[in-house]
């Protein structure tokens, strides 16, 4: 969805996974990126972290997973 923002971030072996809602209304999204490894709630909501799974935001809801290397 367009009120959705999600990226992706790597330096070295760590990844940081960062997820956005915009929008007053819950989101549901998908991460496309090729996600691998484990990962830790860093702040916001906890969400899945692995590729094409099914995520959803709360209003105005963000997520920030870092890997664990």
């Amino acid at each position: 969805p367009t009120s959705v923002l999600t990226f992706v971030r790597q330096k070295k072996k760590i990844q940081i996974i960062c997820a956005f809602n915009f929008s007053p209304k819950e989101q549901s999204f998908k991460i496309t990126s090729v996600i691998e490894g484990e990962f830790n709630h860093y702040l916001g909501e906890q969400i899945t972290v692995k590729t094409n799974a099914e995520n959803k935001l709360k209003p105005w809801g963000y997520s920030i997973q870092v890997s664990m290397h």
